[in-house]
């Protein structure tokens, strides 16, 4: 039960996420900084992809991945 929940948690959080970068018209606006934003969509989407892929793949399924902020 516990882990359907997760799954279901995480799998809602992620088809909306999607679903907010699919809303903008262009991939370059997905890159802009607002005005009295401090990042992007498109690097809050890359920091996103980078902790669940070290969450899920380095911790629980032992990948061996790793992150590299320096890209």
């Amino acid at each position: 039960m516990l882990a359907e929940s997760f799954i279901k948690f995480y799998g809602d959080a992620i088809d909306a996420a999607v679903n907010e970068l699919k809303q903008y018209s262009t991939e370059d606006n997905i890159w802009k900084v607002p005005p009295g934003i401090n990042n992007s969509a498109g690097n809050l989407a890359l920091h996103l992809a980078g902790n669940l892929n070290y969450f899920f793949g380095t911790l629980l399924g032992q990948t061996g991945y790793v992150r590299d902020r320096d890209k």
